[in-house]
């Protein structure tokens, strides 16, 4: 074996390379060098070099990762120790399979240049084995490597014609190990940490000497704590004695087995019960990946809880433990998530779990039922799902029952309510049938489609479907939904439907007090004060409630109130008096933008001229998804009309027709009106027509309903006449989340070729043409195999400037409504100056916190999470309700100190409240602060400070009372159109073109500005250069953009800096949610 590094080689894939031919490699770049070997090039740059040390990265399974500096010397020393225990030998093949960044990465190269190893490079994937044609004497991997390796049997056979596997870097399953036994490579779990240098004892999992005992290498010495823990004394490879926190028993012989890591002991009532030996006596009850942790219990101390990903039947499952388990180790709280948190590196996150569990505790679930219709309810439930998710909760929207014709399309395509797709958006969770198990999509005034969980059952009209008969299945059905739905989300924020009080319905109601009383929900009465009456509302619709429904309902909230509130005030002392209901709270009259639920919506009778660009929509009777316009809605220089006659047709530049729940009869009614003749005109005088699900098969030449499903009209009747295409009513409907790209495009919008485009389709109808296609889109068309553009299926059609396709959304990706206004205006011979590309995800997202921000200030949440049964009640402060936080800070200051850390006094709120924002311990780590940046932040702040953020959301999160109490303000200048002109004067990015401005603005030092950036690394990169071109300078730079290009890289500009105070999150993290927690964290700590 070879000790000096100088003098060692590194045979490869059967060549060798020398140092020098390492260091040349690097020299050379990473241009057409596979990233594996890359990464192996730069590990050995730094192993080759005169440095005695070399720093590694721990897994981070007991806390957030770390760097060790470890010695180059005790590396070799480990790796004889493994060599000589396995018999590896100069020649011997090993596969090097996993991420560099880790000691066990590492030492199986360190391996193969002390002992002259013929090193195999495979990337660190899941199948390692997937392409390997020669023999291997070694490998080394983690458990799902071996996992997926046995599931595919030409790997499997590879495996087996393996000499010798070793596994480590986490916990070897019970099932796993007994697929290995089988196996005749001769396989081994190792035990070791990142401090002995990847491994001390092996294992053997196979053959004849199989046992459950791990076997020390000869030089290591064995000894237990006080209190159970192993202690590792390995002068070799580790130069102290090693304290761990795995609770061991030694044996006679030297061998030890591990039961568990001591911090993983939950104390539950004064029993002691090790989480890894709990898991692995419930293994055989549980299917799918699950955790046991803790959360605090005031009896208790500690309660046993169980952390499931996945869909398992938690009573059945409680039911079934009770005969396994004795009182003392069953659950207390069964969780359902959509994952297990994990660390870096694929190892369970435990003190990720225990914060999980802690948010998932569960609130009640909450009701918001209505004086009547269009109060306001949806909008508000979708308020709180925000809310409950910024405040660290995990809510899901919940409607027993609702009637629209808006509806949307599942990631399981599935349909349900729009509202409850908004509710889930706002919650910031993937919408899902159970959210809205049974909806119903009006056919006419007395005839409604029934669409139950997410499928359609038939049609009904209004007196049998609330007949008695048959409402029993739908109740049991409805509730198995919400059951579902509860076991996953906390809390549920469940939405009435109509009034509270339909007497009328009482026996028959699935979706407004029948169902907050299964639920166990507390209920709160919205009423609409703009329409007049409310207090006649609202003591009239309590006062019809039984006395035991009355019980339920623990609030009032006053919705779209305009004025002045102390005028409001007696009459709500009053309506106190008389309820005996406390008023929540008064919401104003909001001018946020939020999609609405359906036709009731007051934009379809919107005729405001706004805008150079007229838009005409066609108001069907049934017109369904008319939120697909809302894109343009946010257009100044689009005007969009709802009509329905001919007369308020007139001369539009484009005309879409939208989608409709009734095609033929909505296309009758267009025949029948006038409609359609004028459109036809219009087509043909080149007027662009686009027409949308429903709207693109009125378009085609043949409509055929033979069987009556979507109309009474059975039979084939004729289209516009617009395509050659035929559409073909069936009884199964195509519902499905979609993306993909325009295809080759003619006419005015032929710009659009080839963009990205993303939607929904929901329709019952299949569409042939009689031609060949020209379609408008080409769906899931994306990267094929080779590299090369796939074409997609194809959907819709385009003849010069007719266009239609059945996806809803198609205007919604960015770019796409631009290149349309800018093709209309230029019809008309006008070039817009847009300010860029409207990006409808991030636009939505500040709505949604909007929207949050007005119902926080409006109500009293303190009270509201009272009724909701949170324990602690103290003061709220005015962005998160201080009880949340108060008790999230307290368990982040437990989990630092049970890992270890210990944060400096100044830096210390900063780092919690970035934790406390994103839930993620790695900020402990890497944020970087320079000297005194805190304490000369908060003097700038206390001196009337600017705080610049890159992005509205970012602005939106700063405290701006707090910050405007010291006479500073917060400033975002992303949509300002001298930035937008200045940008593509430029031929530069917004971020950038932002940049100069505060230069411009607060340059001269007059006031103190704090950037703070969570976006863009480019305006990291023009602050830098701003900086060095004296043109400003910061009084503090957050730095915290988030993402992969120039982001690293852009923030060790900033930490290069000598003279600028910064605080820096370090790596790839960051966001505007992180930057604005960091400027607040600086507000609050000013005493």
């Amino acid at each position: 074996m070879i000790f000096d590094r100088q003098r060692q080689r590194l045979l490869l894939q059967g060549k060798e390379y020398t140092a020098g031919d390492i260091f040349r490699l690097v020299a050379e770049g990473v241009e057409n060098c596979p990233p594996a070997l890359w990464d192996l090039y730069l590990f050995l740059e730094k192993w080759f070099d005169a440095s005695p040390v070399i720093t590694v990265h721990t897994s981070g399974s007991t806390g957030t990762p770390k760097e060790l500096v470890v010695c180059k010397d005790r590396m070799m020393q480990s790796a004889r120790l493994t060599c000589e225990f396995l018999n590896l030998q100069a020649g011997d093949t090993a596969l090097l399979c996993m991420n560099l960044r880790y000691i066990g990465a590492m030492m199986v190269v360190v391996r193969s240049l002390v002992a002259g190893l013929n090193l195999i490079v495979r990337p660190a994937s899941g199948h390692p084995l997937s392409d390997i044609e020669e023999p291997l004497r070694f490998a080394a991997m983690v458990p799902l490597q071996v996992y997926n390796t046995l599931r595919v049997p030409e790997e499997k056979a590879r495996l087996e014609q393996t000499d010798i596997l070793i596994i480590g870097g986490g916990a070897m399953d019970d099932s796993l190990e007994a697929e290995i036994s089988a196996l005749p490579t001769a396989v081994y779990s190792t035990y070791g940490m990142t401090e002995t240098l990847s491994h001390i004892a092996l294992r053997r999992l196979n053959g004849e000497t199989a046992s459950k005992h791990y076997y020390p290498f000869p030089s290591v010495e064995l000894s237990l704590s006080a209190e159970s823990t192993l202690v590792i004394k390995a002068p070799l490879i580790c130069g102290e004695v090693l304290q761990t926190n795995d609770i061991a028993c030694i044996y006679p012989d030297g061998s030890f087995t591990i039961a568990g890591r001591k911090d993983n002991v939950i104390n539950s009532g004064g029993i002691k019960i090790q989480a890894e030996e709990m898991e692995k006596r419930l293994r055989p009850f549980i299917p799918v990946p699950f955790v046991v942790t803790s959360v605090p219990d005031p009896r208790l101390g500690q309660a046993l809880t169980l952390l499931i990903a996945g869909q398992v039947d938690a009573r059945e499952l409680e039911s079934k433990l009770q005969t396994v388990l004795d009182a003392y180790h069953r659950p207390r709280h069964i969780f359902m998530t959509e994952s297990i948190p994990q660390t870096e590196n694929g190892k369970t996150d435990r003190a990720g779990c225990r914060i999980l569990a802690r948010q998932m505790k569960k609130l009640h679930p909450l009701m918001f039922a209505g004086t009547g219709s269009d109060v306001g309810k949806s909008i508000i439930s979708a308020a709180f799902c925000r809310i409950f998710r910024q405040d660290g909760y995990r809510p899901a929207p919940f409607k027993a029952q609702n009637m629209a014709l808006n509806s949307y399309a599942t990631p399981e395509g599935l349909e349900i309510g729009r509202a409850q797709a908004v509710q889930a958006e706002a919650a910031g969770v993937p919408c899902h049938t159970d959210m809205n198990p049974l909806l119903l999509k009006p056919q006419s005034d007395r005839t409604s489609q029934v669409v139950l969980n997410g499928k359609p059952i038939g049609s009904r009209g209004a007196y049998d479907y609330f007949r008695k008969e048959g409402r029993e299945e739908l109740r049991r059905e409805v509730c198995a939904a919400y059951d579902r739905l509860a076991q996953k989300y906390n809390p549920i924020v469940l939405e009435g439907a109509g009034s509270i009080s339909e007497i009328n319905l009482r026996e028959v109601d699935l979706v407004n007090l029948p169902m907050a009383m299964y639920a166990g929900a507390d209920v709160i009465l919205v009423a609409d004060i703009d329409r007049g009456g409310v207090f006649a509302s609202v003591y009239g619709s309590v006062m019809l409630l039984t006395p035991e429904e009355r019980k339920h309902v623990k609030g009032i909230l006053i919705n779209k109130f305009r004025g002045d509130k102390s005028i409001l005030e007696p009459g709500l002392r009053q309506l106190e008096d008389l309820c005996k209901i406390p008023v929540a709270g008064v919401v104003p009259y909001m001018n946020v933008d939020i999609e609405d639920e359906d036709s009731l919506s007051s934009k379809l009778g919107n005729t405001r001229q706004k805008g150079c660009i007229d838009i005409a929509v066609i108001r069907f009777p049934k017109i369904s998804n008319f939120t697909d316009m809302d894109v343009f809605e946010r257009m100044d220089e689009v005007s969009i009309r709802y009509v329905s006659k001919p007369s308020e047709l007139k001369t539009p530049d484009m005309v879409i027709l939208p989608g409709t729940k009734n095609t033929i009869d909505d296309l009758l009614w267009m025949r029948q009106n006038g409609l359609e003749a004028a459109i036809l005109k219009l087509a043909a005088r080149q007027v662009p027509v686009w027409g949308i699900c429903g709207g693109f098969q009125m378009m085609g030449e043949w409509l055929v309903d033979e069987h009556a499903i979507e109309s009474s009209h059975k039979g084939k009747i004729h289209g516009m006449g617009l395509f050659p295409v035929e559409t073909e009513f069936e009884e199964e409907k195509v519902r499905t989340q979609t993306e993909g790209r325009f295809g080759e495009l003619y006419g005015c919008f032929r710009e659009l070729s080839g963009k990205r485009l993303t939607g929904y389709e929901i329709h019952m109808g299949r569409t042939k043409s009689r031609e060949k296609e020209q379609p408008l889109c080409l769906l899931n068309a994306g990267e094929s195999a080779n590299g090369r553009e796939a074409r997609g299926i194809p959907c819709g059609w385009n003849r010069k400037n007719l266009y239609g396709s059945y996806v809803h959304g198609v205007f919604d990706a960015p770019g796409i409504c631009e290149t349309i206004a800018t093709a209309l205006a230029a019809r008309k011979g006008i070039t817009l100056e847009m300010a860029g590309q409207m990006d409808y995800i991030a636009y939505k997202e500040e709505q949604y916190d909007k929207l949050a921000e007005i119902l926080r200030e409006s109500l009293d949440m303190e009270k509201i999470y009272e009724i909701m049964g949170l324990e602690e009640k103290v003061h709220i402060e005015q962005v998160l309700p201080a009880d949340i936080e108060h008790r999230s800070f307290e368990i982040i200051g437990e989990e630092l100190k049970a890992m270890g850390k210990e944060l400096e006094p100044e830096q210390a709120p900063v780092i919690m409240r970035a934790i406390h924002t994103t839930a993620d311990f790695d900020y402990a780590d890497h944020l970087k602060f320079s000297e005194n940046a805190v304490e000369k932040a908060r003097e700038a702040i206390k001196k009337g400070a600017v705080i610049i953020t890159d992005t509205k959301m970012g602005w939106s999160g700063v405290n701006k009372k707090r910050l405007e109490s010291y006479g500073g303000e917060a400033l975002c200048f992303m949509a300002d159109e001298d930035v937008a002109a200045e940008a593509k004067k430029n031929g530069s990015t917004r971020a950038v073109a932002s940049m100069d401005k505060a230069a411009n603005l607060f340059g001269d030092g007059t006031r103190p500005c704090i950037f703070a950036i969570g976006n863009a690394p480019t305006a990291l990169i023009r602050l830098y250069e701003l900086i060095q071109e004296r043109k400003i300078k910061p009084a503090l730079i957050i730095g915290a953009p988030v993402g992969f290009v120039n982001v690293i890289q852009s923030k060790e500009l900033i930490l290069s800096l000598k003279d600028t105070p910064y605080i820096v999150a370090e790596g790839r993290k960051g966001g505007s949610n992180v930057a604005a927690a960091i400027c607040n964290a600086l507000l609050y700590g000013i005493k």
